[in-house]
Formats: structure tokens, sequence, C-alpha cells
């Protein structure tokens, strides 16, 4: 080989092993970094990972700590609305319930104890001996509220009650927003070392994009799944505060925020706004007898089919069973037309329950929030005093329906609380035999409620929707004095129509309360009033029902209202009472005599036994013992009841009494002029 081949060869291989060396120098530096890039890589995605799962265990117990506040303060404001809702409709119920949430907020409170750092600890403890004190003082309220100690009970619900629970719910408050803006402050944290991660990950991804492409994906999905879940976190926090916790459906809040702000914009641009207000009826009865998880079931299966109305229109539960839907832009025909919709939805499913909706529609400059609520909330009430079940849509002739006073609802809330209300019998004679045939037990409540006889209490408790809660304590009271009725007699009990009306006077428990009185049905009669019948023949199902269980019938108050021709038409009846107002009027006028002359016949037709009340004179009592040919052309009246005849009293007569009233009708009956047609 010569020198210069050999020169060739040695150039050759420097030249190789200089480029070898230049490519491992640029392998090692490349590889140097995408080391360094990995390693960026990797001490940034665990920086990343311990911030973020450092923030999330901070944001999860802050949350849930923030949860058991809230909890704890919904536990506290039902025990408040409790307390509210027994000084109006007190209750044992409603003390257990309340028992319930005190315990529940207890329990709360201790949990979060548990997990809350030495502030939430110490406002706990504080929290807890307030509460203590706040218990005991409801307790007391209660108690004198079943005293009917109306002064003890405000001074005990302004100087205890009212000041101790704003010092739990502002401490409890104060809390919850601690922990909220905890969790917001963590949260935001989380926001920023995301987009510092994003930052410098774009650029390291830019040193090796082959090498860190999986990875920036991987990266970029793990950032979107955390953006994801804490994003639900933020909305939940914001949300909480204005959803119900069953239903889902915006709570009272947040029906008092956008119902101000619906009405604020119609009024601005002269639109149309239609409130509906939603009533579970007999919700209560339904709790009680099936338990509270149906209850439950039955307000969520409502908030279901609420919530399946137009984007527009915006459904809240705004208390225990009572729903509002703010329908804008919406005429009353059109609103009408989806609540009869959710009305028939309602009775379609197996809810057990059916619901009474109020309407009421204001147009621009006219709206106001007080004025449509009120309206929404007279017609839901009017609809439900109608037979429930249904929709009312307002008019103005229900506005004095606003204006009920609190106190008179208070009263007769407090009365059927109260229990049986005391009973006077008035005995009702027959005018042939000259004996007593019967007596009428009659409720008498007592003064200190305020009402000035029976029939207004039962006025004001039809409006409201309660006649047949009253009607059950006025039976009781009947019924527990009914053992001191003679032998012989019968007894008049009155049943209000609105507890036939909708079945709550279940037949066979009333032949179970009438024989552990000492009587059977076959000597009790039932008697149905003429005036407040709505839905005829519901009522006539519900008596016949009774009927076919031995007890006999009587129509009251025949000729007052429009209801007793259909009932004289379709109902077996024993007994037809006919109305003082009738027997008043026929004294004087012709065609008076003949309306009297007609539901005699009727009455006769049927083989009733026919009765007239109000006999206050003499003269009264003639004209019915003897009425002419002329005028009633069939057997007459058989019965006669009246002040004349001996005032309603807890007493019965004595036999030297008696005498005296079989002599007076032995004489109306011989010796009374006959009254001949005008």
């Amino acid at each position: 080989m010569s020198i210069r081949s050999v020169r060739r060869f040695v150039t050759w291989v420097t030249l190789r092993a200089s480029r070898m060396n230049r490519l491992e120098i640029s392998s090692r530096i490349a590889l140097l970094g995408l080391t360094s890039v990995l390693v960026c890589s990797a001490a940034l995605a665990f920086d990343s990972a311990a911030k973020t799962t450092r923030a999330s265990t901070v944001a999860a117990t802050e949350d849930i700590v923030n949860d058991s506040f809230q909890t704890a303060r919904y536990d506290l404001v039902s025990e408040e609305s409790l307390d509210r809702k027994y000084r109006l409709d007190p209750g044992a119920g409603i003390a257990a319930v309340h028992r319930a949430r005190a315990d529940s907020l207890v329990r709360v409170l201790n949990e979060a104890s548990l997990l809350g750092d030495a502030s939430d600890r110490a406002t706990i403890e504080s929290v807890l001996r307030d509460h203590t004190r706040y218990l005991a003082a409801s307790n007391e309220l209660y108690a004198a509220i079943d005293r009917g100690d109306r002064a003890r009970e405000l001074v005990l619900n302004r100087s205890v009650v009212s000041p101790v629970f704003e010092r739990i719910r502002g401490a409890i408050e104060a809390r919850a927003d601690a922990h909220a803006a905890i969790a917001n402050a963590t949260l935001l944290e989380l926001r920023e070392t995301q987009g510092r991660s994003v930052v410098v990950t774009i650029v390291l991804s830019t040193l090796a994009v082959l090498s860190l492409g999986v990875f920036l994906a991987v990266l970029l999905t793990y950032q979107r799944r955390f953006k994801t879940i804490h994003q639900a976190k933020i909305d939940k926090l914001e949300n909480a505060a204005r959803n119900d916790n069953l239903t889902g459906l915006g709570n009272h809040r947040a029906y008092q925020e956008d119902f101000a702000r619906e009405v604020a914009r119609a009024q601005r641009y002269g639109e149309t706004l239609t409130l509906a207000l939603l009533d579970v009826d007999d919700f209560k009865v339904a709790n009680d007898q099936n338990g509270h998880m149906h209850g439950d079931s039955v307000l969520i299966k409502l908030a279901d089919l609420l919530g399946k109305l137009r984007r527009e229109d915006r459904a809240y539960r705004i208390g225990g069973d009572e729903f509002a839907v703010i329908l804008p832009h919406t005429s009353i025909d059109r609103a009408t037309e989806t609540m009869q919709r959710i009305g028939a939805d309602v009775r379609l499913n197996p809810f057990g329950c059916t619901v009474s909706i109020g309407l009421a529609t204001l147009t621009g400059a006219e709206c106001g929030v007080v004025t449509l609520q009120a309206q929404a909330d007279a017609a839901m009430y009017t609809g439900k005093r109608a037979g429930r079940n249904g929709v009312t849509v307002f008019d103005p002739s229900l506005a004095d329906m606003w204006h009920l006073s609190p106190d008179r609802i208070h009263n007769l809330h407090e009365l059927i609380a109260a229990g049986p209300v005391p009973v006077a019998f008035q005995p009702i004679w027959d005018v042939r035999e000259c004996r007593v045939l019967a007596y009428e037990a009659l409720a008498r409540p007592d003064p200190k409620y305020g009402f000035n006889g029976p029939q207004e209490a039962f006025d004001l408790a039809e409006r409201i929707g309660c006649a047949h809660e009253l009607d059950a304590i006025c039976r009781k009271g009947a019924l527990a004095a009914a053992g001191e009725v003679p032998a012989g007699a019968l007894l008049f009990i009155n049943v209000s129509p609105q507890s036939l009306d909708h079945g709550r006077l279940d037949p066979h428990d009333f032949v179970k309360a009438v024989r552990a009185a000492g009587l059977t049905p076959q000597r009790v009669v039932i008697e149905i009033t003429e005036r407040s019948i709505s839905r005829v023949g519901a009522v006539i199902d519900s008596a016949q029902a009774l009927q076919k269980l031995g007890f006999r019938l009587a129509l009251d108050d025949t000729g007052s209202g429009n209801s007793g021709l259909e009932m004289l038409s379709r109902l077996p009846l024993e007994f037809v009472k006919i109305d003082r107002e009738v027997i008043v009027k026929a004294l004087e006028d012709k065609n008076a005599r003949g309306v009297l002359a007609g539901i005699v016949a009727i009455a006769d037709s049927t083989g009733a036994y026919v009765i007239a009340e109000g006999i206050e004179t003499r003269e009264m009592l003639d004209f019915v013992c003897r009425l002419p040919a002329q005028v009633a052309r069939n057997r007459g009246i058989h019965g006669v009841q009246g002040f004349l005849l001996r005032r309603p009293s807890e007493i019965f007569p004595l036999p030297n009494e008696t005498k005296v009233i079989e002599a007076l009708l032995k004489g109306a009956s011989n010796d009374a002029p006959i009254i001949r047609a005008a």
C-alpha cells in the first residue's frame, strides 16, 4: 500500500470519526433535549397532579362542609317554618316533623364538626347551645299555643325564638359562605394552574412534537376532564342556593327573584304575564296514610311533569306541597289549557292525589308582584273550596277572599285543633202524635274563638277548604253526648257536603263510631244541607253508601239552594226539612206558598217525612199544622222544629215541659185557623 493510499485511508477514518462524533453529540444533545423535555414534562405533570390533587381534596372537603352547613340551614329554616305553621294550624304531626328537623340539624352539624376546622367547631358548639335554647323556647311556644295563650306566644316569639333563630342562621350562613369562598378560591387556583400547564406543555411539545404527541394528547384529555369535573362542581355550588333538593326545581328564593324580574320586564315592555299556583289536594292525608316516601314520590312526579313545559315557562317548588309556574307571554286561555293538561296528567298517573291550580294574568303596567300573587292564590283556594282537582281562573268577584283575616283563620284552626265541639240538642216534634220524634245535635263553638255560631265557622272553613275537618270534630262532639238521647228518639247529625263530596267520611269508620257511642245506624239521621252542595253526583254516591249501612238521610234547608230537586229525585230520602225562610214567605205570599206546596208534594210522592224548621211563632205553627187543600193536596207537614217548641239546650226537656209543648201542638192541630190562598 502506498503512502498516498495510507494517507487517504487515515483521512477517511478521521472524517468518519468526526462525523460520528458530531452525530453522537447531536444524538446526545437530542437525547438530552428529549430527556429534558420528558423530565420537564414529567416534573410539570407531577407538579400539576400534586396541586390538582391537593386543590381537589380541599375543594371537595370545603364542598362537603358547605353542603353540611347548607343542609343545616335548610333544617333550621324548616324548623322556623314549622313554628309558623304550628301557630296557624297546631297539631301533633307538625310538632313531630319539627323534632325530626331539629334532630337532623344536630346530626348534620356534628358531622360537619368532624370535617371542619377549629373555627367550624367553635361555631358549631355555639350554634348547638343556641339551638338547645331555641328548641326549649319553641316547645314553650307550642305549649302556649295549645293553651291559647296568645300573649305568651307573642312574647316568646319576639324575645327568644326569632332572635335566637336569626343568630343561629347568621352563624350557619357565615360558615357556609366562608367555605364556599375557599372552594371558589381553590377552583380559581386550579384554573390558573391549568392555564400555566397548557402554555408550558405547548412550548415543550414544539421541541419534540413526534415524541411528545401522545403525551400531549393524554395531557389535553386529562385537562378537559379536569375542567369538566370542576366546572360541574362550580355549577353545583352556584345552583345549590337556588334549587330545591328534592325535586330539582327552583326553590322559593329562585321563585321570588325570577318572579320579580319577570314582572318588571312585563311592566317595561307591556307584555302579558301569567302566574299559576298549584297545591296537591289532601297531601297531608296521603302523607300520613302512605308515609313520607310516598309523599316525596308524589312531589317528584309532579315536578317531572312541570319540568316538561316550554323552555320559557319556569316551575318552582315554593313550599311543602305548593308549586308555582311563571308563564311569560302567555294569555289566560293558553295558560288554562296548559294547566288543564297538567291536571289531566296527574290524574292519569298513579299519584294517588289531585292538584288544585289557580291562575291569574296581568298585562303591562298593571302588573304587580303582590297583586298577581294574591289573585292566583285566591283563585287556587276558590278551586279547593269548589271541589278541588281543577283549574280556577281569578275574577274580580274573588277579591274579598284575599282579605280573609289571618286572626280568624288562626282561630278556626285553633277550634279544629281543640277537638270535639260541644253540642246542644233541639227536639223535632211529630205534629200528629204530639210527641218528640228526634233530637238534632247542633254544634256550639266556644265564643272565645270569635264566631257568631257554627254557620259562620263553616262558611269560613268552606272558603279555605277545611270544612271536612270542622265537620269531623262536630260529629265527634255529637256522638260524645249521644248516650244522653232518650230511648226511642232518633238523633239528627249534620254532615257537611264537603265530607261526602270528597269521600272524607268513611262509612264503615262512622258505623264503628256510632256503635261506640251506644247507638245503632238505624237511630241516626244524617242531615245534608242543600246550601253548599257543589257536586251533587258525588254527594249522592257517598250518601247512598251510608244509607246501605242503615243510616237514614235527611235533606236540610230544602228550598234555600238549587240542588234540592235533584237530591229529591235521585236519592231515597227519609226526611225533608223545609228551610225557615220558605215558611216565612209562604205566610204572606201566594207564590211562596206554591213553592212550599211543590216541595211538600214532591216529598210526599217519595214517601219522605216532611219537617218544617224555624218555627218561632204560634202563627207559623198553626200555618204548617193546617195547610189548606188549595196549598197542599197531600198529607202535609209531619214534623216541626223551632224556638217556639224549645230552644237548643244541653239539657233534655223534663216531663212537665214536654206536656206543655204537647198541649200546644194539640191546640195547633185542632184549633188553628185555615189560611186561604190569596
